[in-house]
């Protein structure tokens, strides 16, 4: 069984990797089938609208399709547009927003809909009679570009606010929580028993992502954004030391993954060794990333923002009480 939980998450971790391609075949698998499904349901349909509208959808010189590259080509020109500007300035300040946003299904999806679709346009344009498609005129007409144009003001909307550094910080604070969720289901535990690469995946990803949010809490100057991710931080920690029993005891192995962190690549062999041996590396971690912000929030006069990181180093102490967690005291 523990080869084949392990397997399970490398798999799954492969899909996390590669969902950008993963996407786009599931979006142009799907759309092949409903081509298909349409064509065979065609005639069904186009006699309910001749007997009822009169309108005859079997005729291709009835249904106008020079204006629906156009209308597909100032969609995408909309979209993707609006996708460039957004990014490109808001990860200037979010990195990490580059990363969630081609993680994110219901980006990938709308975006590969729309290019696949608009694809399928030009190609019905000049295929339609010699293939004898008539029913591919019709769904990519009227079906398709009407799902793309009705969902694309919301998508601009969803993009906006996705980007937003409030969000940008949730989004990444929900991740590290999933993560350490995870670590304690019996499928997991098992994977690291059997591969240190899941250990190291693991390990990389909840310090990784703590990173990002450091590099926001350093950049942005919004008090509230700062206090938020001050409080986020202070909740994965909270939440690690109460989840932390449940974990793999392989999860604390110094690994290449920790030492070539950028806290940790000054410390010697010897608090190396001492991390090990009391499984506290990644709130070692967290209480220096804690402690640097404080000290940069005193010397910029941030005077308000740094008081709130003593309340919340006690909010976690009493976690650590209520844990009888004694080596982090």
């Amino acid at each position: 069984m523990k080869k084949l939980y392990s397997a399970l998450v490398k798999l799954n971790s492969l899909q996390f990797k590669y969902r950008t391609i993963i996407s786009f075949v599931i979006v142009l698998i799907v759309m092949i089938l409903s081509d298909i499904f349409f064509y065979i349901s065609f005639q069904p349909i186009s006699n309910f609208f001749n007997n009822t509208f009169n309108i005859d959808l079997a005729d291709p010189g009835s249904i106008d399709l020079t204006f629906a590259p156009e209308i597909w080509g100032g969609v995408l020109a909309m979209v993707l547009g609006t996708l460039i500007i957004v990014i490109a300035i808001a990860a200037e300040s979010s990195p990490k927003l580059m990363d969630l946003f081609v993680k994110d299904w219901l980006s990938l999806v709308y975006v590969w809909f729309l290019i696949i679709a608009s694809l399928h346009a030009v190609l019905i344009m000049f295929y339609v009679e010699p293939l004898g498609r008539v029913s591919s005129s019709v769904l990519n007409t009227y079906i398709y570009l009407f799902l793309a144009s009705i969902f694309t003001l919301p998508y601009i909307f969803y993009i906006l606010l996705y980007s937003k550094t409030s969000n940008v910080v949730s989004t990444i604070s929900s991740i590290i929580q999933n993560f350490i969720y995870k670590m304690e289901k019996p499928m997991i535990n098992s994977a690291m028993s059997d591969s240190i690469d899941v250990v190291e995946e693991y390990q990389k990803e909840i310090m990784g992502s703590l990173d990002q949010l450091d590099d926001l809490l350093a950049f942005t100057q919004f008090k509230e954004t700062q206090t938020d991710i001050i409080r986020e931080i202070s909740k994965i920690i909270q939440l690690y030391i109460n989840e932390k029993p449940g974990f793999h005891d392989d999860f604390f192995k110094l690994t290449p993954t920790i030492r070539a962190n950028a806290t940790f690549r000054t410390y010697t062999d010897v608090q190396y060794q001492d991390m090990a041996d009391t499984r506290t590396f990644y709130e070692t971690k967290v209480f220096r990333l804690l402690g640097n912000s404080y000290i940069k929030m005193i010397e910029n006069d941030r005077f308000d923002i740094a008081s709130l990181i003593p309340a919340e180093l006690v909010d976690i102490g009493i976690t650590c009480l209520d844990m009888e967690d004694d080596t982090i005291l």
